[in-house]
């Protein structure tokens, strides 16, 4: 706690993972969600990761899947497997304005090549797709 409060971006990010797991504190997605933020404030990839998580399931914060894809991005092109994924997935997403199968299989594809195993099926229907 003292590291995190003084700003050390790993104690910040694994204390986020201690709230948001219950680890020796009651469960707290609200202050998971505080720590990651400070954390990824800083360039750290698995707070950027955690915390899109959050905001793409709406636990202790608003849900925004815009801004979770903004976070995503952000651990994504640091070549974060499971960021990449869920952008893919994203873009993917006919729901919303900013759908783009090009963009969905550059980032399933490389997701797929940092060893996403279910990539391959997504990749292969937005292949079909284009």
């Amino acid at each position: 706690m003292p590291l995190a409060w003084a700003g050390n971006s790993d104690a910040q990010y694994q204390l986020g993972v201690l709230y948001l797991n219950g680890q020796g504190v009651p469960v707290d997605t609200r202050k998971a969600a505080k720590w990651f933020l400070a954390s990824a404030l800083q360039g750290d990839v698995g707070a950027q990761y955690f915390l899109a998580e959050l905001y793409r399931k709406g636990q202790g914060v608003d849900r925004d899947l815009e801004v979770a894809a903004a976070w995503y991005r952000k651990a994504a092109e640091q070549d974060y497997p499971d960021a990449q994924y869920r952008l893919g997935t994203w873009y993917a997403d006919v729901t919303h304005d900013a759908a783009d199968p090009v963009q969905a299989y550059v980032w399933l594809a490389l997701a797929a090549r940092n060893g996403i195993q279910p990539v391959g099926v997504d990749v292969l229907g937005l292949l079909f797709s284009l």
